[in-house]
């Protein structure tokens, strides 16, 4: 099934634009657009245009070493659009060094890959950027969605359980996490994520997959949470704990009870590569007011670097 993102692909090489194409079409990628400049690259995204149009593209892979406008000017050009400026960008760059790559970050980068390409670190990381450029989409619906209740544009909304999981569905979440921000009030969540979810539904099909997802969210259900607290489903395998008042210190313990817990039922995988049980990488953070509302997006960022790297990983990623 092909991916519906819109990705433009900036390299001066030709061999180097082909290898990155035919990665994306066998990760069915398949509306992608090259340009074999930064100049070019500007044309296709109408850097030029009406800032307040949607963005063309979802993501934009930008080669570091280019003649004329290298990536990193490029890279600072796209973010200063305010019509870009949530959208993720990935370096693809042949170089090691450490400095250029900070100044790609400082201008704006949000990951890279290097080259030779490595087609399966290739989509993992557009893959990622992806999920995390979803957040960013639905934190600004819901902004959006919460001014416009706030001016009596638009009714209030009734926050459902999600009923294949059996817990709050994400929009109630949501909904805990701008409470909480709204107050000023200093809140941890902890996010729960289970690994090679993809490869168990693969495996072992969607039903399976959803009856895994309960059974882990009763677990989760009954873990030694703060009175405050609750708890969530928040899509693609992820379950969230808003607990307000909290501290990150009492969500970790938390996270470590989660461990241990799957630890203990040893539930058979038998599709990844990395383990023979399902296992959870867990993220804890803490912040308030607005820092708040950006933290789940981070959160899941973090968490989807863990999977890349075995998981089964318990991070903390700090306050804002």
């Amino acid at each position: 099934m092909t991916q519906v993102a819109h990705i433009l692909l900036v390299d001066d090489s030709e061999d180097a634009r082909e290898i990155a194409l035919a990665a994306l079409a066998e990760g069915e990628f398949d509306v992608v657009k090259a340009a074999a400049s930064a100049e070019q690259a500007y044309e296709l995204l109408g850097l030029d245009g009406d800032p307040d149009e949607p963005p063309a593209y979802d993501l934009v892979l930008l080669d570091i070493v280019m003649p004329g406008v290298d990536g990193v000017e490029a890279c600072a050009r796209i973010r200063s659009s305010r019509r870009y400026r949530d959208i993720p960008i990935l370096m693809v760059s042949g170089q090691s060094d450490v400095e250029v790559l900070n100044q790609a970050f400082v201008a704006g980068a949000n990951d890279y890959v290097t080259k030779p390409i490595n087609p399966i670190e290739l989509l993992a990381r557009v893959r990622s950027s992806l999920r995390f450029k979803r957040e960013i989409d639905r934190r600004h619906a819901r902004e959006a969605e919460l001014r416009a209740q706030a001016s009596g544009k638009a009714p209030a909304k009734t926050y459902r359980i999600d009923e294949a999981i059996g817990l709050p569905d994400r929009e109630a979440v949501d909904a805990h996490i701008r409470a909480a921000a709204d107050g000023g009030l200093g809140t941890a969540l902890l996010l729960l994520t289970v690994d090679s979810l993809a490869a168990y539904r693969a495996e072992n099909g969607p039903v399976a997959a959803e009856q895994l997802l309960r059974r882990l969210g009763r677990e989760f259900g009954t873990l030694n949470a703060p009175l405050a607290a609750t708890l969530g489903y928040f899509g693609d395998g992820q379950f969230l704990v808003v607990a307000p008042g909290t501290t990150g210190a009492l969500l970790h313990a938390m996270a470590e009870d989660a461990h241990r817990r799957l630890a203990a039922l040893q539930l058979a995988h038998g599709s990844s590569p990395d383990h023979d049980h399902v296992r959870v990488s867990t993220v804890v953070g803490e912040a308030r007011a607005e820092a708040l509302l950006r933290l789940p997006s981070h959160m899941i960022a973090s968490g989807e670097e863990a999977m890349r790297n075995g998981g089964n990983q318990a991070i903390s990623i700090g306050s804002e």
